[in-house]
C-alpha cells in the first residue's frame, strides 16, 4: 500500500512514503518537473457543494474496479470526472447520477480526478421548533463533510 508522508504546506498528512503537495506550492516552484510536484489534492466548499481533485504521477496505476467502487461510494456525489492510469489502461471517467461513462484514452502526462459533492443542508422554515431543527440540520451537514486526509489514504491504497 502506498501512503502519505508528512510535508510542510501539504494538504494531507499521515505517516508513510508519499506526500501530497498543495497546488499553490507547485505553482510557486515552476522549475521543478511536474512529476516532482505530484501527488497533490485540492478542495474547497462552494455554497451547497464540496469540490475536490487529485493529480497523481502517470506511473501510479490504480486498480480500475476498486477505483470505481470507491468513487461511487462517496456520499452525495453529483459529478466525478477525470483521466486516470488504471489496471485497465488509461481511462477517461465521466460520472453523474444519470450516467456512468468510461472510455479508453491515450496515455497522459498525469492522472487527474475531480469530484463534486452535494451538501444537504435544507431547513424546514415553517416548523414550530426552528432551533432544534437548525441544530439537526447543522449536524446532518457536518456529517456530510468529507475527511480529505482519509480520502487521500483510501485513494493511495488503490495504487497497485
Amino acid at each position: 500500500m502506498i501512503g502519505l508522508q508528512s510535508q510542510a504546506n501539504s494538504l494531507a498528512v499521515a505517516s508513510s512514503s508519499i506526500s501530497f503537495t498543495d497546488e499553490s506550492e507547485a505553482q510557486a516552484n515552476p522549475q521543478t518537473s511536474a512529476d516532482n510536484d505530484l501527488p497533490y489534492r485540492y478542495h474547497e466548499d462552494q455554497q451547497d457543494f464540496q469540490l475536490a481533485g487529485w493529480r497523481l504521477p502517470a506511473h501510479y496505476i490504480l486498480n480500475a474496479d476498486d477505483l470505481q467502487n470507491w468513487l461511487l461510494a462517496l456520499p452525495n456525489w453529483q459529478r466525478i470526472k477525470g483521466v486516470v492510469h488504471t489496471s485497465d489502461g488509461w481511462m477517461q471517467i465521466n460520472f453523474n447520477p444519470g450516467s456512468l461513462t468510461t472510455r479508453t484514452i491515450d496515455p497522459q502526462t498525469d492522472s487527474r480526478l475531480e469530484i463534486i459533492l452535494q451538501l444537504n443542508n435544507t431547513a424546514d422554515t415553517n416548523a414550530a421548533d426552528t432551533d432544534i431543527e437548525e441544530t439537526e440540520n447543522d449536524a446532518k451537514a457536518s456529517s456530510l463533510l468529507i475527511d480529505w486526509e482519509e480520502c487521500d489514504r483510501e485513494l493511495m491504497a488503490l495504487v497497485i
